[in-house]
């Protein structure tokens, strides 16, 4: 029987795969004929069935896992309405995923569409898990007051964690007790939804762990007060001396003083610039002053004079 493919004559040639996924016995497969194989001028040589199958779905994954990401992030963004909040939980999705991979590795499942598609499934119930736990910690924290302290910030990330404990366990039983009998189930249509159960299965033993200790720990260190860098020289401190040295041409005095604990000064003799200048007017060396400084940009600074 004449076979036609395209408007030519074309054949046919049968292989099985067992044992080894489709894409690299295809490349090796090409690899080999291009190698061994010399074709007459007119001759081609296609690879179809399964693989063009395999191909076809894999450009549409190409699409299909980009935009699901980023509709995710724009439900969480919509839900929290803070992008560092969505970020967070987007961070650790990948981390999430790594259970589904070593499920894989486990059981000995190659990389294929279905397993690509119980990743994505994955990551629908992982940013789940992250948006819960998040709701628990963001009322834990509204009942502690408009301007909780870092110790209120700690308490509300504990208890919102320590709630979502008894859910979560609940929701993850659930879960493998669906689709366990998936993954060991033997009939028609097997082959392909244990290969979809199989990554959602592993990634129930990390993305609740990774909801119930990462989650809670970067939403702390989102929420946690950061330290403010005051300047030196914006600090006043107050002191008293007496008055060792008046310059007059450059505004300046020289006074021993005791310590000055805001400064972080010791009792000390110092110079100090005097601002503004008239503040050395009735001044006399050897009269004892009460004073305000502060460090200023050069020169220590002299603010304010107290006569006792």
């Amino acid at each position: 029987m004449l076979k036609t493919e395209n408007a030519r004559p074309s054949t046919w040639v049968y292989v099985d795969v067992r044992g080894r996924d489709l894409n690299s016995v295809v490349t090796d497969l090409r690899r080999a004929v291009a190698r061994d194989v010399p074709l007459p001028a007119g001759v081609s040589v296609a690879y179809s069935g399964q693989f063009e199958y395999l191909q076809r779905a894999a450009e549409r994954l190409k699409l299909v896992v980009p935009a699901t990401l980023a509709i995710i992030f724009l439900l969480l963004y919509l839900t929290f309405g803070r992008l560092d909040e969505a970020a967070l939980i987007m961070a650790t999705l990948p981390f999430a995923l790594t259970g589904g991979i070593w499920a894989l590795y486990l059981l000995g499942y190659h990389q294929s569409i279905a397993t690509g598609v119980g990743f994505i499934a994955l990551a629908g119930v992982s940013a789940e898990f992250g948006v819960v736990m998040l709701i628990y910690l963001k009322q834990a924290l509204a009942e502690r007051g408009p301007d909780p302290s870092d110790d209120d910030l700690a308490a509300a990330v504990r208890e919102g964690a320590l709630l979502r404990v008894r859910p979560k366990a609940m929701t993850v039983a659930v879960i493998l007790a669906g689709l366990a009998p998936i993954l060991v189930g033997h009939g028609a249509g097997s082959e392909v939804m244990s290969r979809i159960a199989a990554p959602m299965i592993g990634g129930m033993l990390t993305a609740p762990l990774l909801s119930m200790l990462v989650v809670p720990a970067g939403y702390l260190l989102l929420r946690r007060r950061r330290p403010t860098l005051v300047s030196t020289a914006a600090k006043t401190g107050k002191g008293t001396g007496v008055i060792t040295e008046i310059d007059a041409k450059d505004a300046t005095l020289t006074i021993k003083h005791g310590p000055i604990a805001t400064l972080g000064w010791p009792a000390m003799t110092m110079s100090f610039r005097a601002v503004p200048p008239s503040l050395l007017t009735g001044l006399k060396v050897g009269q004892k002053i009460g004073f305000d400084a502060n460090q200023g940009s050069g020169l220590p600074e002299v603010t304010a004079i107290r006569k006792p």
